[in-house]
């Protein structure tokens, strides 16, 4: 026994002691309880230590966005669109046309009605829907045209006859018409307002152009009366 409390004596002597090598004071133990982790927010472990990606002590996002009243708002609004939105459009349905009989022998037959969407362009929707359009042609030439020349007169006979275009009035347009009115109105200012962008700066390179021959003219003027003045000068010199 007293040779096992020696040894024992002997390992104990011979343990290292780790010592510091700065100074500087430890820093207070941080409590594990308390401790809250970065990637989960929950509390009783570290970073490190996480082994889950979300903690049942983390609010979820679905629940913070479900109790927001902006979400709320929202998804409301797009509820009614989407309720709005039902019920809406054409439905097309298939029609076998070639099944259908076309014997004039029955005397009840049977119809069945298609809806068809018509693309219309956009003069014709301005004018509205011309059904019938006069074919009348005028036999008589107004009095102002016989003061004019027998020539004028003879191509005005040989000039194919114009119909005149009936004008509809606006409140017969819809708002789509007036809408591609207005439309019309200013892609015609845009064109207009290049055009006059165009001949401005045309104008203006002209004007510059003609500034330099000016600016030309006065250096050729200054240069000949200092040449006149000096000759001068120097003939009363001379005399």
């Amino acid at each position: 026994m007293q040779r096992v409390f020696v040894y024992s004596h002997l390992l104990g002597t011979n343990k290292k002691k780790h010592l510091s090598i700065t100074d500087k004071p430890k820093s207070d133990p941080v409590d594990k309880a308390t401790a809250i982790c970065y990637n989960c927010q929950g509390k009783g472990h570290f970073a490190n230590d996480c082994r889950y990606r979300k903690s049942q002590f983390a609010p979820s996002s679905a629940k913070s966005s479900s109790k927001n009243p902006k979400y709320q708002r929202l998804k409301e609004k797009y509820k009614k669109m989407k309720i709005q939105r039902k019920g809406k459009g054409l439905i097309a349905e298939d029609c076998d046309w070639d099944d259908v009989s076309s014997d004039d022998s029955s005397d009840e037959e049977d119809t069945q009605v298609a809806l068809m969407a018509i693309i219309e362009e956009p003069t014709l929707a301005l004018m509205g829907k011309i059904e019938e359009v006069p074919e009348e042609i005028p036999t008589q030439a107004p009095e102002a045209s016989s003061s004019t020349t027998p020539g004028a007169s003879t191509s005005a006979t040989d000039s194919p006859s114009q119909v005149p275009i009936p004008l509809v009035p606006l409140e017969s347009l819809t708002q789509l018409d007036l809408v591609t009115l207005d439309l019309y109105k200013a892609l015609n200012g845009k064109t207009s307002a290049e055009k006059m962008h165009i001949d401005l700066r045309d104008q203006l390179r002209e004007c510059q152009e003609k500034i330099k021959q000016l600016t030309i003219l006065e250096e050729n003027c200054r240069t000949s009366c200092c040449e006149e003045s000096e000759f001068t000068i120097f003939n009363s010199f001379l005399a």
